[in-house]
């Protein structure tokens, strides 16, 4: 008998055995292959999740402008397990770290430091309707001088005067106006935020 010969009775046994053994434990080769699917599934699915929110983040970070440069104290995006000890010794940035930029460095035409509260939870209640999840943060005037998308819609941006004296006023997004305030203008009312009352000055147009 020659080799090549037994080589491929050897593959057509494995074969039958495999047959007979898939036959014999039909439940058990079945929940096998079906969580091989689901494990693939899964994979897949977290896979396009990860590159879907990389695209919305990529295309809200170009939306802003190719010449708008983001500082943080973490990278964007998601991230898994521990931070690294470099990470964990990084300092908190400041406003005056933003305003150190703006003073030491000649190429940088404007700076917009923001300040975002702890929690996801952010919300805005008129009345008895509520929207929670929002992106909410604290800014300076000059945040629609570096934004690119940082449109009007209605109303206006809070000016130096505002700020200076700490006035509690609020520019909101066209979404969130269309839900709070569905028949009337927005402007000059007074909504909560996050359980603070704020005036209402202003709508960002859809980016």
């Amino acid at each position: 008998m020659s080799p090549g010969f037994e080589v491929r009775q050897d593959y057509k046994e494995n074969i039958k055995l495999a047959l007979d053994t898939l036959r014999t434990h039909k439940l058990r080769s079945f929940l096998t292959v079906l969580g091989v699917v689901i494990g693939v599934g899964v994979i897949i699915i977290v896979a396009s999740l990860l590159v879907g929110f990389d695209r919305s983040v990529q295309d809200q970070i170009m939306s802003y402008g190719a010449d708008t440069a983001f500082v943080s104290k973490f990278g964007s995006g998601i991230h898994f397990g521990r931070l690294t000890k470099e990470e964990r010794m990084r300092k908190p940035l400041t406003a005056d770290d933003g305003w150190a930029i703006q003073e030491q460095c000649s190429a940088v035409r404007a700076v917009a430091v923001s300040l975002f509260p702890d929690g996801p939870d952010n919300k805005v209640r008129y009345k008895d309707t509520e929207v929670v999840g929002l992106d909410f943060r604290g800014t300076f005037p000059s945040f629609v001088n570096v934004y690119a998308n940082a449109g009007l819609k209605d109303g206006r941006f809070f000016v130096d005067a505002e700020n200076h004296h700490r006035q509690n006023v609020v520019v909101i997004g066209q979404s969130v106006a269309e839900t709070l305030f569905p028949n009337v203008s927005p402007l000059d009312k007074d909504v909560l935020v996050n359980g603070a009352t704020f005036r209402v000055i202003g709508v960002f147009e859809k980016p």
